[in-house]
């Protein structure tokens, strides 16, 4: 848990310091791009859980993949707006499809998507408790994650991969 609390607040202290700005005037290109790369908070803390998981079964940690979680995060904004849960896009697009259109080459992927847990201990925990979610997240093939959340349709969207 201490390792979890030391991941968590890098992530966090990484974040701020990512959306400082000295000049006081308006963010540049470059700042906004470096302050959407930074994963929000619940996304930071997610992430820690799922590696904490991992670990605890002795498993090597997931690497956090930027191009992965831009995919991710789109996706939970449509999981957000759908009538019921579904890995297919409304397009019919699947989470291989996905990252295939996202330029990202994953010899192996496992998505797990949630909606309504209002924090990252709940969905973590809903996913570990559900049989197919925890052996996702204990794949001992996938390497990388990209994690998405929108917080206004409370949907999350975990995918791990291992590229090619």
């Amino acid at each position: 848990m201490r390792l979890t609390k030391s991941i968590v607040a890098l992530a966090l202290g990484s974040a701020i310091l990512a959306g400082c700005n000295n000049t006081g005037s308006a963010p540049g290109p470059e700042e906004v791009r470096a302050s959407v790369s930074v994963a929000p908070r619940a996304e930071l803390v997610a992430a820690a859980i799922v590696n904490a998981q991992r670990k605890r079964m002795g498993l090597a940690e997931l690497e956090y993949a930027p191009q992965v979680s831009g995919i991710a995060r789109l996706f939970a904004s449509e999981v957000s707006n759908q009538t019921s849960l579904s890995h297919q896009s409304a397009s019919g697009a699947g989470p291989g499809d996905r990252l295939a259109a996202g330029g990202v080459q994953a010899c192996t992927f496992a998505e797990n998507i949630a909606r309504g847990q209002t924090s990252p201990e709940d969905v973590v925990q809903s996913w570990m408790a559900s049989p197919p979610h925890r052996a996702n997240i204990l794949n001992s093939r996938a390497t990388q994650y990209g994690l998405g959340y929108d917080p206004e349709g409370q949907a999350w969207v975990l995918l791990l991969v291992k590229p090619c």
